[in-house]
């Protein structure tokens, strides 16, 4: 699991140029996510005993739901980036970001997990979902060119979700089981490896995110100031937002360090390293 491309600054609003609520949501995954990769861990080295972790209906919703605010997080600032024109140079360093941290988990993982590592995570999702979402602009039948301005405007788009989620059903097929075509999630069998986000369904979650967002485009003065958006007494502080604005150093960093952090005490309490 991992966050996503952070939102787009607007020109005209430099002091709240950020979508807070935005902020909000992805500050509040992240949290979640390392609150599971912690207890993942911890089971991982026999400290928790949680059987049949990775079978576990209570854990592994909980994985769904983590991922399902991230890829909406991103979903919608890239709504917002194109609808407030985002300079093509801008995301092209950010997507060069991402597939190259997406290389580096491939290649991690395959030391460490030399029979289940990833090949489609979160981060190979995001990038290619980000290069699909740019090419679906281009379509003329969506009318991402213009604002949605009216219900309708969305109808196109949540169609084309509704047949993304689909598709699994209607398209899967032994070929696409290999390692390197499971990414498209048209498989017989799920593969085995330590994460695994497929296109499809995933892009339907996207999609509809993408609408949400271009939803808000047109209601500038309900959704232009983040704070109105999310309830008081539920707000991080302004200072955790920061794990939103630096999400992908964040997900790179941050199993190694609780590895390492848990490696260390556990080291001090038993007297041996984990195994």
């Amino acid at each position: 699991m991992t966050p996503f491309p952070p939102e787009p600054r607007e020109r005209a609003q430099a002091p709240h140029s950020r979508e807070e609520w935005v902020d909000q949501w992805r500050t509040t995954a992240i949290v979640w996510m390392t609150v599971f990769h912690a207890v993942f861990d911890l089971q991982n080295w026999r400290v928790l005993e949680i059987p049949h972790f990775h079978q576990n209906p209570a854990w592994m919703w909980q994985r769904t739901l983590i991922v399902t605010i991230f890829l909406s997080c991103m979903a919608v600032s890239q709504a917002l980036c194109h609808g407030r024109q985002q300079a093509a140079a801008a995301f092209w360093r950010r997507w060069l970001q991402i597939a190259g941290a997406a290389a580096l988990v491939t290649a991690g993982s395959a030391v460490m997990f030399p029979t289940s590592y990833i090949t489609f995570g979160v981060l190979h999702a995001v990038a290619v979902m980000l290069l699909v979402l740019r090419g679906l602009r281009q379509v003329p039948w969506l009318g991402w060119d213009r604002p949605a301005l009216r219900w309708r405007d969305h109808v196109p788009g949540l169609l084309l979700a509704a047949l993304m989620a689909v598709s699994p059903w209607m398209m899967r097929h032994p070929v696409f089981d290999s390692r390197w075509l499971n990414g498209t999630g048209w498989v017989t069998q799920l593969p085995i490896t330590q994460d695994y986000v497929p296109l499809f369904p995933w892009l339907a979650v996207v999609l509809v995110a993408y609408e949400f967002g271009r939803w808000t485009l047109a209601q500038p003065g309900r959704w232009s100031s983040g704070r109105a958006r999310w309830p008081q007494g539920l707000r991080w502080p302004r200072g955790m937002l920061i794990l939103s604005r630096h999400s992908l150093s964040y997900y790179l960093l941050h199993q190694p360090v609780l590895l390492a952090s848990f490696a260390v005490i556990l080291r001090i309490v038993r007297g041996a390293w984990p195994v």
